[in-house]
């Protein structure tokens, strides 16, 4: 509800929004058909059968930027180990829970990442 203040500005008249708006006909619902579900898949593809032929054209590839850690930590309750990514005190993003040969890989990599920049 908007209130007006007339010409005279003495008195306040109640203005509804729906009065205000002018009215569009619309037109008949012109498709009566039957919606149809989609069937499902008959055959269990595999996630090479989702993915595209050609690679997308353009595409930049950004490292990290240096204020974004990433950390890594153990969960004894779960026996899982989880990476979580920061800017200062501030987590970004989800904890993303890893297996421990997840773990073993990614310890390599970035041994091997540390050793080259050493070199």
């Amino acid at each position: 509800m908007i209130l007006n203040e007339k010409a005279s500005g003495k008195s306040l008249v109640e203005v509804s929004f729906m009065d205000t708006l002018p009215e569009f006909p619309l037109p008949p619902d012109t498709t009566n058909q039957d919606v149809q579900p989609v069937p499902p898949a008959t055959t269990a593809g595999s996630p090479a059968d989702l993915m595209f032929d050609d690679p997308p054209h353009g595409t930049i590839i950004l490292n990290e930027p240096d204020n974004v850690v990433t950390e890594i930590h153990f969960d004894p309750e779960t026996n899982q180990y989880y990476k979580v990514r920061r800017v200062g005190d501030r987590i970004i993003g989800r904890p993303q829970y890893i297996s421990f040969e997840e773990y073993l890989q990614y310890d390599m990599d970035r041994g091997l990442q540390r050793y080259w920049r050493e070199k």
